[in-house]
């Protein structure tokens, strides 16, 4: 989920808390900075029914800030009340929470995603290997873990530099297991709404649990929902924390059939609560691609195209070098692009070739410098 996300939960949190303690100029305060941050954001979206949306959210909560500031300076209502104006900002979180259908009744229902196999993975061969021997292997032969005393469970953290294939290995894990493959993002779990995001988490858990032959559970960005406590840090943030550890617990005891994967980008950000065993028996670096993973992306990135018979695969392997996974895809389609338009302004279709690559190539740059690489290699 967003940082701007995050905040507007807290704000709308505090908010709620200080109104059940008949605060209300901090609730006034509270819901005025969820406002202008809706305000700014709506201001930022490039969609228009994005900025529609979050504009309308943010008037609502500057008129409640404003009625509760009228409600102090009239003094109409006694201390020890909330009267109707007051209950404007719940009334508001209670009607969205009916129409996003999460209510308490009616827990969410994650969606499976689809998987890969590690042949469909370029590169990352050490990476590959490692999950095969600590994942792969122990869930498909826990008879053999008895044998040799070896306990099986236990998560994975992918970390790295953004757009290395974390997600890309996860679903690969997933398709060489046979496995539901659930693809979980912060704001499928993070909700505004006070004490929400740890039913989510735990209805998350419990339908994987409910699959016949097991499910992988994969978390992106697990940073969002495990970030290091702080002596400031919001009660529902620290809920939310401690419910996932209690889940992870499960994953490598009684959940035997759950396979759990996490990634992050910034791993020095996570709580050292959840990076010890079991709730992850390995910690895997997944590094920018390599020059024989860097030539399959370029292979695959122009396979259902048309090709010039004398582009050098081997030069574009070297002018890309230090660019990520994400960043080779999206080279290779910013030059397909470029017959592409052309083809329907001339109707003549031509095949792609080293000119398009090096315009495409203009102005990019690598998405990680080297001082990050620095930072992920000592981590």
């Amino acid at each position: 989920m967003c940082s701007w996300a995050n905040k507007l939960t807290a704000y709308i949190d505090n908010a709620n808390l200080l109104l059940q303690k008949s605060d209300r100029n901090g609730a006034a305060i509270e819901t005025a900075k969820a406002a202008e941050l809706l305000f700014v954001e709506a201001k930022k979206a490039a969609n228009a029914a994005t900025k529609k949306k979050l504009t309308l959210r943010a008037s609502q909560l500057l008129e409640t800030s404003l009625l509760l500031r009228d409600e102090i300076k009239s003094k109409r209502t006694p201390a020890n009340s909330q009267p109707q104006k007051t209950q404007i900002l719940s009334q508001r979180n209670q009607q969205e929470k009916s129409k996003n259908s999460n209510d308490e009744n009616d827990p969410p229902v994650f969606s499976r995603g689809s998987t890969l196999t590690f042949a469909d993975v370029a590169g990352l061969d050490e990476v590959k290997s490692t999950l095969m021997q600590r994942v792969v292997l122990p869930f498909r032969f826990p008879d053999k873990l008895l044998i040799y005393g070896l306990t099986g469970g236990g998560g994975m953290l992918f970390y790295g530099p953004p757009g290395t294939g974390k997600t890309l290995l996860a679903r690969a894990v997933a398709g060489e297991l046979g496995l539901p493959f659930y693809l979980i993002k912060s704001s499928e779990i993070l909700s505004q709404y006070y004490g929400q995001s740890t039913k989510n988490l735990a209805a998350l858990f419990e339908q994987a649990r409910n699959e016949p032959d097991g499910a992988c559970i994969f978390f992106d960005e697990i940073d969002s929902l495990a970030k290091r406590r702080t002596d400031d840090m919001h009660g529902a943030t620290l809920q939310l924390l401690t419910q996932l550890l209690q889940e992870l617990d499960g994953v490598g005891g009684r959940d035997g059939r759950l396979v759990f994967l996490a990634a992050t980008n910034t791993p020095w950000d996570l709580d050292d609560a959840i990076l010890r065993p079991p709730r992850f028996c390995e910690k895997c670096y997944v590094p920018l691609p390599d020059e024989p993973a860097r030539r399959a992306m370029f292979e695959i990135g122009l396979k259902k195209c048309i090709v010039d018979a004398d582009l050098n695969f081997s030069e574009l392997v070297e002018i890309s070098e230090g660019l990520s996974g994400a960043d080779i895809i999206n080279i290779c389609e910013r030059a397909k692009l470029i017959p592409f338009t052309e083809a329907i302004q001339t109707g003549v279709d031509r095949p792609v070739n080293a000119n398009d690559f090096k315009k495409a190539m203009q102005n990019i740059k690598p998405s990680v410098n080297k001082e990050s690489l620095k930072k992920y290699e000592n981590w």
